[in-house]
């Protein structure tokens, strides 16, 4: 399966950081909203069909930014 992403990651704040992304593929990735906490990052994120919407919470915990900019 093939997946385009586009996405934005906010500044630095608080000692966390959010971006949002919205992910394309050419097969369905399902339908419903779903979660999944990993490591530093919490992802919360909406699919429907071919489209996946996220927004990602990412804990620095130390560190000065988890990404930057247009991903």
């Amino acid at each position: 399966m093939t997946i385009t992403s586009t996405g934005l990651a906010l500044p630095a704040l608080l000692g966390h950081q959010l971006a949002a992304h919205i992910d394309r593929a050419g097969t369905p990735f399902g339908w419903g909203p779903w979660s999944l906490a990993e490591g530093h990052a919490t992802t919360f994120g909406l699919d429907a069909g071919r489209v996946r919407l996220r927004l990602v919470l990412d804990r620095l915990a130390g560190r000065r930014a988890a990404s930057c900019g247009l991903i």
